[in-house]
């Protein structure tokens, strides 16, 4: 497998890093497509987190290396071997934002035309 758990020397917390190149849009692994509501666990989507080994380990970063599309973990762009695979989890709580809202519009609407 191409995922190493290390030591990171900038935080000094376990993280996950590639040992191969990675290229933009290439699924790197898939997280567990166990649905877990419980901590520690990683989040994938609108009320959605998977329990996965490796998954424990990839850290948030507001300059990700991948993203996570349901539970296929993605490069964003081309990744070196030893870099720190992590992504955006804010991004996904903005997603889910997003689309309560427009879900919320859309019932609106809805009970507007049954009046």
């Amino acid at each position: 497998m191409s995922i190493i758990v290390k030591l990171c020397k900038k935080t000094e917390f376990l993280a996950m890093f590639t040992s191969i190149n990675h290229y933009k849009h290439d699924t790197i692994f898939q997280l567990k497509k166990i649905k877990s509501i419980t901590r520690p666990s990683t989040y994938v989507g609108l009320n959605q987190y998977s329990f996965d080994n490796f998954g424990l380990f990839m850290r948030h970063s507001t300059q990700p290396t991948c993203k996570i599309i349901e539970f296929d973990v993605v490069a964003l762009n081309n990744i070196d071997p030893g870099t720190e695979l992590t992504y955006d989890q804010a991004h996904h709580e903005e997603k889910e934002k997003k689309k309560k809202k427009e879900n919320n519009n859309n019932e609106d609407l809805y009970n507007e035309r049954e009046d």
